[in-house]
């Protein structure tokens, strides 16, 4: 069986540059994307870059000249399009056969950009995993039917938050248990769980995005 390919993209907004760090110390074997004012991130934590991409009307252009002048792959796009930097490249990655992709810097001051980012795995959710990741969240994208497994990894709270009606068939591994649950998106019966250790969940149908998060900064 061939092994899942990685990419870690890096795209413009908040990011704690130890996490990413130690993110990427952890990770090996990563394609490493800048978008953007990403690239000044990556570029901070000492991170190598696989590819530049954006219109970049918000990196220094002195950090755009060197990395170009220095050989580095890069896609520079016009100012006025249809897609967002961070959108076009998701599409990117998975035109290059990307299955697994975790996303740093998505989750920013813009509140249009976070919310327009966070629908955007549901679009892709049958070719590939999404995975936006910050120092005090990681957010997973689902549609049932589906079983989830997972770990406690150092999180307190687990959050089932639906996009459509969701029906839960049952958990396992939370405080809060749930057992044939109708989830909707207009209420807040699935925030603030809280992980015990080895965790199931059963989705029997819907869409919804599971975060994993803490008040205080996690570590890899």
């Amino acid at each position: 069986m061939s092994k899942i390919r990685k990419a870690l993209i890096i795209t413009g907004g908040s990011v704690d540059l130890e996490f990413l760090r130690s993110y990427y110390e952890q990770n090996t074997g990563l394609f490493v994307v800048g978008v953007d004012g990403g690239c000044k991130s990556a570029v901070d934590s000492g991170l190598p870059i696989d590819l530049m991409y954006g219109d970049f009307d918000t990196l220094d252009s002195r950090i755009k000249d060197a990395l170009i002048d220095s050989g580095l792959e890069h896609k520079v796009l016009e100012a006025e399009k249809d897609l967002t930097d961070t959108h076009g490249a998701i599409e990117e990655v998975i035109s290059r056969n990307y299955k697994d992709i975790t996303i740093f810097g998505g989750l920013g001051s813009r509140i249009d950009h976070t919310l327009a980012n966070l629908m955007l795995p549901f679009k892709y959710i049958k070719e590939c995993n999404i995975t936006y990741l910050d120092s005090h969240n990681q957010i997973n994208f689902y549609e049932g039917p589906c079983d989830i497994q997972g770990q406690n990894t150092g999180y307190k709270y687990l959050s089932l938050i639906p996009i459509t009606d969701t029906l839960v068939s049952q958990t396992k591994g939370l405080k809060y248990k749930l057992k044939n649950a109708y989830l909707s998106p207009y209420d807040s019966l699935g925030i603030s769980n809280e992980i015990q250790g080895a965790y199931h969940i059963s989705i029997r149908k819907g869409k919804l995005l599971i975060t994993q998060s803490d008040d205080k900064p996690h570590k890899p």
